[in-house]
């Protein structure tokens, strides 16, 4: 019976850490293809308990800015989308609110959320044996401990340190009996983890222009409605829950992206309370 492995990413910590990755393949045009990582981090732990290991789930813990002045969070909102429809990944991503946060800003939500997952899931009988945790921050010793005492093995994916800084801990590092397995240094991997981009010709859905792209997204549109779309966005404010976002909507009321999901998932119900079947 294959080893049961569950893969729990800190996407705050890979955003800012990105560029290591990046160096160590010393390519301008370098990518990094999210599909590849569970699949290195399944090699190497077969090569390491000579046996076979099954990826059950890929978790990514990620945050987003609102209401920043002159910010345009649309690519990362097709990042986290991408890694659902294309990576298979479950994403949860947690706002980051400019308007109405403290001037020091913290994305504690990402850590407590990769901590409660690995946790309820490391109580749900048989859902993993393997923990891997794709993270560097010393924060996460207490996490580590406790699905030890649930009898869990743990493996932690850093980086190698560059001079005098370390993206991931050296106190994590240096101990040894802290986690079950070696650790696994993502820029060892760089050559793998490398996206290639295939050139293609797509039709633009917007006006149906023919256009060469490497776009893999669901939906594609050419240089030109691009530019477009662009100049013609302006910020506005939700006249319901009053956040600002860079919108192409001219009409008279306005509501921002969060509002507009939650009453479509409002509407989905009856009046009984119980939604209905999609």
């Amino acid at each position: 019976m294959a080893v049961k492995a569950m893969l729990f990413i800190d996407g705050s910590w890979m955003y800012h850490n990105r560029k290591q990755i990046v160096n160590a393949d010393e390519n301008e045009d370098f990518d990094i293809d999210y599909r590849k990582i569970p699949l290195i981090v399944k090699k190497f732990l077969e090569s390491k308990l000579q046996t076979d290991v099954d990826m059950v789930k890929t978790h990514y813990f990620a945050s987003i800015a609102i209401n920043r002045p002159g910010f345009d969070n649309s690519k990362q909102r097709q990042f986290f989308e991408m890694l659902s429809t294309r990576c298979f990944y479950n994403t949860e991503v947690y706002e980051l609110d400019f308007k109405n946060m403290e001037k020091s800003r913290h994305e504690k939500a990402v850590d407590i959320a990769l901590a409660a997952s690995m946790l309820y899931y490391a109580a749900v009988p048989a859902a993993y044996d393997i923990a891997v945790v794709i993270a560097g921050d010393y924060d996460y010793l207490p996490l580590y401990k406790r699905a030890k005492l649930l009898g869990k093995r743990v493996c932690l994916v850093g980086l190698h340190p560059i001079g005098e800084f370390y993206p991931t801990s050296p106190r994590l590092t240096e101990d040894n009996r802290l986690f079950d397995l070696p650790m696994i240094f993502m820029d060892d991997y760089a050559m793998e983890l490398r996206l290639t981009k295939e050139e293609r010709s797509r039709n633009c859905d917007g006006c149906a222009r023919e256009e060469v792209t490497t776009w893999e997204g669901e939906k594609f549109y050419c240089m030109v409605c691009r530019a477009e779309n662009h100049a013609s966005r302006i910020d506005r404010v939700c006249d319901s829950c009053g956040k600002s976002e860079s919108t192409t909507y001219t009409t008279e009321w306005f509501y921002c992206r969060e509002c507009r999901e939650e009453y479509n998932r409002t509407r989905g119900k009856s009046k009984t309370g119980v939604t209905r079947p999609m």
